[in-house]
């Protein structure tokens, strides 16, 4: 972590894997990333100084995003061999894939009323969206 000012940097992890993109839960403050502690890219949860991990895929998990209810998160997994959207309760439960497409998809965000995820894609270099409900994914 580091203050606004570039002051007080603290470092949160101490594993020699690498640990990446932090993303803070905007109500209890915990905080996912993915890492490569396991042995492939998993999501982690950190609470304090309690480490879990969250996912457990053969395929790589990645770009972890939180619900502004602090309630789920967005991820990208390619445990079946391609880039795909997924959700999963903030414990790793209820692990739901939303998109199912050739194309690759990432780096996942959640709308402010927690009802959409926007998300990268190459297909045909548009962005795309998905409803956060297990909703089939369309084009903007």
């Amino acid at each position: 972590t580091i203050a606004l000012d570039g002051t007080h940097r603290t470092r949160i992890t101490t594993h020699p894997a690498s640990d990446v993109e932090p993303t803070w839960n905007p109500v209890t403050g915990s905080m996912a990333f993915s890492s490569m502690r396991s042995g492939n890219w998993d999501i982690w949860l950190k609470q304090g100084t309690n480490l879990t991990q969250l996912t457990f895929d053969p395929g790589y998990d990645f770009n972890p995003s939180w619900s502004a209810d602090g309630t789920r998160i967005a991820y990208l997994s390619a445990q079946d061999g391609n880039k795909e959207i997924y959700v999963m309760n903030a414990d790793g439960s209820g692990k739901t894939r939303l998109t199912c497409h050739p194309s690759q998809d990432w780096h996942p965000a959640w709308s402010p009323d927690g009802t959409k995820i926007v998300f990268s894609s190459d297909r045909g270099g548009v962005l795309a969206k998905a409803a956060s409900r297990n909703k089939v994914s369309t084009p903007i």
